[in-house]
């Protein structure tokens, strides 16, 4: 994957294709960031720095169907106690099935080095209050390029989560992989 400046609509791209980045996503990533330090910024939770990772991202800035900003900030304040979902059907399905989901896509794209370590914690030095979880990086092997992978498992049940899917990545997780470049 890399990232390249675009021109024209601000659309998403499909699945599979070059994410670009045009002004207006350029000026939304830096007001994205700012608000960030704003929100984050010098607070601190038992003598520990207060860090946001991928998918607080988009609860920042509204675009979380799950949880608010302001679910988000009383938990990271400790006012109140994230829902433990690791238990849940769906994330332990998403779970297991990333590993086998990375050989598949390795198997589908040779041109990339497909790597991941457990527990992987990845760290800004700029933001050190950012950080990401990544499902896995790649390495072209023909350039050396650096790119993400990110890896979502879906049942659609309804029509509107078909519309979320439909030759675009949801906004919630676009935000996750723009908080991770």
């Amino acid at each position: 994957m890399t990232i390249k400046r675009r021109k024209g609509t601000g659309h998403r791209p499909a699945p599979n294709t070059h994410i670009y980045l045009n002004k207006v996503e350029n000026i939304c990533l830096c007001l994205f960031m700012a608000f960030v330090i704003l929100f984050l910024g010098g607070y601190y939770i038992h003598n520990e720095p207060m860090t946001y990772g991928g998918s607080d991202a988009s609860c920042i800035v509204g675009m979380n169907p799950y949880k608010s900003n302001v679910d988000l900030w009383l938990e990271k304040t400790g006012a109140k106690q994230p829902e433990d979902i690791s238990e849940k059907s769906y994330v332990k399905y998403g779970t297991k099935a990333e590993e086998y989901l990375r050989i598949l896509f390795g198997l589908d794209h040779p041109q990339y080095d497909v790597k991941y370590t457990e527990n992987n914690m990845w760290t800004n030095d700029e933001f050190p209050f950012a950080h990401a979880s990544l499902d896995g990086w790649l390495i072209e092997n023909e350039t050396g390029r650096k790119g993400i992978l990110e890896i979502k498992t879906t049942n659609i049940l309804q029509s509107m989560q078909k519309e979320k899917w439909d030759h675009r990545i949801p906004d919630n997780y676009y935000i996750q992989i723009l908080h991770y470049l």
